[in-house]
C-alpha cells in the first residue's frame, strides 16, 4: 500500500510538516508521478494517486517533465529519470525540492527514439498487430496506441488465417454439406460450428450426422438378423451392426424372433424350467408358503409362476370338513352378522375361514344387507327410542352418563345434540355440576364403607 506521511503531526526533530488539501499533491504523490512518467499516461497516474488529472498535469509543466509515451514540443521540456532517493518533505528550512540535472546529450537520445519508433511505426502498421508492434520495439501495447493516435493510423486486427468471404462460405456448404459434418464443415472453412449453423439455417440445409462407422441400410439389418439369430447373442448382434440393443430388439419384434440366449440367460431359464416344473407336480400338495420353503424362493416369485400357469395352489382349509352345525349357522346367519361376529360365536374357526366357507357355500349378501350390518356397526347413529331418550334427559342428566346408560361414546351423543340444534343452559349446566358432584361424593361413600 502507498505509505501517506502524517498530516498536521510532528515526528522525532520536532518539525511540522504542511497539511494538504484534497486535489492537491503530496510529497509521495509526486514521487509516483516522476518515478511511474515514462510507464503510464497522464489519466492512468491521476487514477493511481486517486487525484484529478488537471493537478497531474499542472505538476508536469511546473517541473518540465516528459514522457517517451507522448512526445510534444521538447523545447522546453526535460526528461527526468527514475529517482532512487524520494524527495524529502517540505519544511521551513528546506522551501524548494532540488530539481535533478539533465544533459543535452540524453535528451537528443530520447527524441531519435521517438522518431525511430514513429517510423517503424509508419512503415509497418498494415503489416503487424498492436502487440507485435509492441514486441518489436519493447515498449507497451498502450504505448503503440498512443503513437498510433498522434500519428492518425490503425493497425491491423488479430488474425492467423485470413477467413474466407461469405459468398465463398455459403457456396462451400452447398456443395459439400452432404458429405461432411458440421465439425468437418467448420475445419475447412476456419469458423465455429455455431457459425456453420447460422448458414445451414440460412440455406435451409442440414450437414450429416456424427458418424464412425457408417451404418448399414434396414433392409441389411433385418436380413442380417433374420440369417444369423441363432448364432449371436443380443450384445453380438449389436456389435455386428454398430447399433444399440435397444434397436436391435425392435427388429426382432418386428421379425418375431428371438436371439442366441447369453450363457447368464441360458443358467436362467434352465432354473424357470425347474421350478416351473416342480409346482406342476406339487401344486396340489403345498400351499403357498410350503411351496416358498421347498423352493426357497420369495412369494412373489411364486405367485408370478402360478399366474403364468394359470394354477392355484393347495389350501388347508380344503382338507377340514367342517360339521353340519356349523354350516347351518353360517346359513342362517350370515344376513345379519359380519364374519368375526360369526367367528366369535363360533369359537373355533377364524373369521378369515369363515369369510372363505361362505364364499365357497355361496352366502353372499345383498347390497342392501350389508348397509344394514354396517348401520348396526355403526356408533353415530342411534334408534328412535335411544334418540328419545337423550333428547329427555339432555338438560337433566351428564352426557356422559347418557353416553354410559346407551352403551354409546359421549362424542356420538354431542354430535347427535349438534345436529339436532339441542343447547344447555348456564343453569341446567349448574344443576348437572351439583348432581355430578353428590353422585361423586355417594360413590366414595360406598367405597369407603
Amino acid at each position: 500500500m502507498r505509505k501517506i506521511l502524517p498530516i498536521g503531526k510532528r515526528n522525532f526533530v520536532g518539525k511540522k510538516f504542511k497539511s494538504a488539501k484534497p486535489n492537491e499533491l503530496n510529497v509521495s504523490d509526486k514521487n509516483v508521478i516522476k518515478n511511474n512518467i515514462n510507464k503510464y499516461t497522464h489519466q492512468q497516474l491521476a487514477i493511481r494517486i486517486g487525484k484529478p488529472v488537471a493537478a497531474v498535469e499542472k505538476f508536469i509543466k511546473k517541473e518540465k517533465l516528459v514522457s517517451t509515451l507522448v512526445i510534444e514540443d521538447t523545447n522546453d521540456l526535460v526528461v527526468v529519470e527514475q529517482i532512487s532517493k524520494p524527495i524529502e518533505a517540505k519544511s521551513p528550512q528546506n522551501d524548494a525540492i532540488k530539481q535533478p540535472k539533465v544533459s543535452q546529450k540524453k535528451e537528443r537520445k530520447v527524441i531519435e527514439k521517438s522518431l525511430q519508433k514513429e517510423n517503424f511505426i509508419r512503415e509497418n502498421h498494415r503489416k503487424y498487430t498492436t502487440n507485435e508492434l509492441a514486441n518489436e520495439l519493447n515498449i507497451t501495447s498502450e504505448g503503440v496506441r498512443l503513437y498510433l493516435r498522434k500519428l492518425k493510423l490503425t493497425a491491423i486486427k488479430v488474425s492467423l488465417i485470413t477467413p474466407k468471404p461469405k459468398n465463398e462460405k455459403e457456396n462451400f456448404i452447398r456443395e459439400n454439406h452432404e458429405k461432411y459434418t458440421i465439425h468437418e464443415l467448420a475445419n475447412e472453412l476456419n469458423i465455429t460450428s455455431e457459425g456453420v449453423k447460422f448458414y445451414l439455417r440460412k440455406l435451409k440445409l442440414t450437414a450429416i450426422k456424427v458418424s464412425l462407422i457408417t451404418p448399414k441400410p434396414k433392409n441389411e439389418k433385418e436380413d442380417f438378423i433374420r440369417e444369423n439369430h441363432e448364432k449371436y447373442t443380443l450384445d453380438e448382434l449389436a456389435n455386428q451392426l454398430h447399433c444399440t440393443t435397444k434397436n436391435v430388439r425392435y427388429y426382432l419384434k418386428k421379425l418375431n424372433l428371438t436371439p442366441r440366449k447369453s450363457y447368464q440367460s441360458e443358467i436362467r431359464s434352465e432354473a424357470a424350467t425347474r421350478k416351473m416344473d416342480f409346482i406342476k407336480e406339487n401344486y396340489q400338495k403345498y400351499d403357498i408358503n410350503g411351496l416358498i420353503k421347498e423352493m426357497r424362493s420369495s412369494s412373489k416369485t411364486v405367485r408370478e409362476y402360478l399366474k403364468k400357469l394359470e394354477l392355484t395352489p393347495f389350501k388347508k382349509n380344503q382338507s377340514k370338513e367342517y360339521s353340519p352345525e356349523v354350516i347351518d349357522f353360517l346359513r342362517t346367519n350370515y344376513r345379519t352378522m359380519t364374519a368375526r361376529e360369526m367367528s366369535d360365536s363360533l369359537g373355533s374357526i377364524s373369521w378369515n375361514t369363515t369369510r372363505y366357507l361362505c364364499g365357497k357355500l355361496g352366502f353372499i349378501k345383498t347390497p342392501e344387507e350389508v348397509k344394514a350390518v354396517k348401520l348396526g356397526w355403526n356408533k353415530a347413529v342411534f334408534t328412535p327410542e335411544e334418540e328419545k331418550y337423550i333428547i329427555e334427559n339432555h338438560g337433566n342428566i351428564a352426557l356422559a352418563l347418557i353416553a354410559i346408560n346407551l352403551k354409546r361414546t359421549r362424542s356420538s351423543v354431542i354430535n347427535f345434540l349438534r345436529r339436532e340444534g339441542r343447547k344447555i343452559t348456564k343453569e341446567q349446566y349448574q344443576i348437572i355440576k351439583r348432581n355430578m358432584s353428590e353422585i361423586a361424593q355417594e360413590a366414595k361413600r360406598k367405597a369407603n364403607t
